[in-house]
């Protein structure tokens, strides 16, 4: 637990970005907020409330740790990540933009490839998750 000054940096810009001339984040924002330093917030393990300050956001991302292998695995906090409403869901059109921008982008037979688990415009992480380590087990 704990927070790196590298990650209160990110988390200083996040709520520059997020909080804007309001000066304050909404729950939703909070959580993004939260994911840009690393974390893997679900919306249920938030306070509720929609007027957070950058010391509260700070403060929390001191409290909640740093998803690991240890916990819940790399890949599932990956996805986890990408789940804003905690519901083990992807939005794919969202995932499959984000998937291509953000980091080392992915290929578009990649992409391709997590569409497939695609139903009613939403990607299920639990199938991602069993497809992937499944694969990862018979290697």
């Amino acid at each position: 637990m704990g927070l790196t000054e590298e990650q209160k940096q990110i988390g200083k810009v996040a709520f520059g970005i997020f909080g804007g001339a309001k000066g304050k984040l909404t729950r939703t924002e909070l959580a993004d907020a939260l994911r840009a330093m690393g974390k893997a917030p679900h919306l249920k393990d938030l306070p509720s409330g929609d007027s957070f300050t950058e010391d509260a956001l700070l403060s929390l991302g001191e409290k909640l740790e740093d998803p690991g292998d240890k916990a819940n695995g790399e890949l599932q906090e990956a996805l986890r990540a990408f789940d804003k409403t905690a519901t083990g869901t992807i939005v794919a059109k969202e995932f499959a933009h984000m998937s291509t921008v953000l980091g080392e982008p992915f290929s578009k037979d990649e992409v391709d490839a997590f569409m497939q688990f695609a139903r009613d415009g939403k990607i299920d992480c639990g199938d991602v998750h069993k497809k992937m380590t499944a694969e990862k087990k018979d290697e």
